[in-house]
């Protein structure tokens, strides 16, 4: 939904009537977004970003919290780096190199000539590696489970295949399966990735309300709240994929 925010309101103002409309409390909203209630608060009473951990989290935070009520984030985002003097990160642009006018044709051969020797090194050194670089072992897919009969004829899968997403917040996702390390990395907003394997995989997140899983096509969430770190196995038992808890 479109929202406007208006000076006397505040972008605090303009949440809290949202949800007031809406009959929700904090507390509720806190376990749709896993968004500590104390920073919701922060969010209604126009706390700076000093208030949060980082900066960034105070505009994933409301980006969330608005998604959450229904309302369009991006003009309540801008409104509070307005409000709070907020400056987008510096994006330099390099400027073109001086062209040399008194011998283009000249300037033209030597810069071809090194572009045809750069590629050719580059493609030389890519073969090295292609040949130095050990085969990496195929992940084969989910196998069909002809002994599913669920409704309507589905077919079952013996496996977990689990999609790991990064959301609002950068994070640190860390995978493995069977004592291999899968992935260990700080990911940011936006990339996702699919993992197989036959019996369970293990997973450790920092900054956990970032990271949301889907198990076998079912959403699973998040294991934890923003800024906490959460640890979770997905396994194949019985016949179908399940988190194991504990």
């Amino acid at each position: 939904m479109a929202v406007s925010v208006s000076p006397k309101a505040g972008v605090g103002g303009t949440l809290r009537q949202a949800r007031r409309e809406l009959g929700l409390t904090l507390e509720e909203i806190a376990l749709r977004t896993r968004i500590h209630p104390r920073y919701l608060r922060a969010l209604e009473h126009d706390a700076p970003p000093g208030s949060f951990k980082a900066p960034i989290y105070a505009r994933a935070f409301l980006r969330e919290y608005a998604t959450c009520i229904g309302l369009d984030p991006e003009p309540l985002v801008e409104a509070y780096r307005t409000a709070h003097h907020m400056q987008e990160p510096l994006r330099l642009v390099p400027s073109p190199p001086a062209r040399d006018r008194r011998w283009p044709r000249r300037a033209g051969l030597a810069a071809a000539a090194a572009l045809l020797l750069a590629g050719a090194t580059a493609l030389a050194f890519t073969l090295q590696l292609d040949l130095a670089r050990p085969a990496r072992p195929t992940i084969a897919p989910p196998v069909a489970d002809p002994t599913a009969t669920g409704g309507g004829g589905s077919i079952g899968y013996h496996g977990v295949v689990l999609e790991v997403k990064v959301r609002n917040a950068p994070a640190l996702v860390r995978v493995t399966r069977g004592g291999d390390v899968l992935l260990e990395a700080t990911k940011e907003p936006g990339w996702s990735r699919t993992f197989r394997a036959p019996r369970r995989l293990d997973v450790w997140t920092r900054n956990a309300g970032a990271v949301v899983f889907t198990l076998n096509g079912e959403r699973v969430g998040a294991l934890g709240d923003y800024g906490e770190r959460a640890r979770g196995a997905f396994a194949w038992e019985q016949g179908e994929a399940r988190q194991l808890r504990g």
